[in-house]
């Protein structure tokens, strides 16, 4: 799936830090693959400001990438946006994740 350095910031973000023994292991798994590389935060200057409590970085093209997160993991990203859904808790910044995810709007994603 590629996903944008926005997408894999609201990604990390998303994906649950509790649940049973496979659950954290999958999630262990999708967040190292979501994760900035050395070289993706220095190529990208991404950068936290603990003024703002903001990640900033350089906008510039071809700063999207393919990660492949599992079958799992894409299952369980979904639960956690259709939760947010149900309780009226989907903000703005989730929209492309809910497109990419529950929408099924990636080439090569399916329902």
């Amino acid at each position: 799936m590629l996903l944008s350095i926005s997408d894999r910031i609201h990604l990390l973000n998303l994906l649950p830090d509790r649940g049973n023994v496979l659950a954290l292991r999958v999630m262990g798994e999708a967040k190292q693959r979501v994760a900035f590389t050395g070289q993706e935060l220095k190529d990208w200057k991404i950068e936290h400001d603990p003024a703002t409590d903001t990640i900033n970085w350089e906008k510039a093209g071809g700063q999207e990438k393919e990660i492949d997160l599992g079958e799992a993991a894409v299952g369980m990203v979904v639960e956690q946006l259709k939760k947010l859904d149900a309780t009226a808790s989907l903000q703005v910044h989730h929209l492309p994740l809910w497109e990419k995810f529950v929408e099924c709007k990636t080439p090569g994603i399916t329902d």
